[in-house]
C-alpha cells in the first residue's frame, strides 16, 4: 500500500511505494557484501547485531 500526501481541497502531491526490509532477519554480513554506502549504521540492527573486530 503506497503512503500518500494530500493537500485539502487539492490532487494528490506526493506518493511514495516502500518496502519494508527486516533487517532483524538477516546476517550482518549479507549487509556488508552488499556494498552500499550508508549502511554500516544498520549493522545492530541485523539478527546478530554486528562487533567490529
Amino acid at each position: 500500500m503506497p503512503y500518500q500526501r494530500d493537500l485539502p481541497g487539492r490532487k494528490k502531491v506526493r506518493e511514495f511505494h516502500l518496502n519494508v526490509l527486516k533487517r532483524w532477519d538477516r546476517p550482518a554480513e549479507e549487509l556488508l557484501r552488499s556494498g552500499r554506502r550508508g549502511t554500516p549504521p544498520l549493522l545492530p540492527l541485523t539478527r546478530a547485531g554486528y562487533v567490529a573486530s
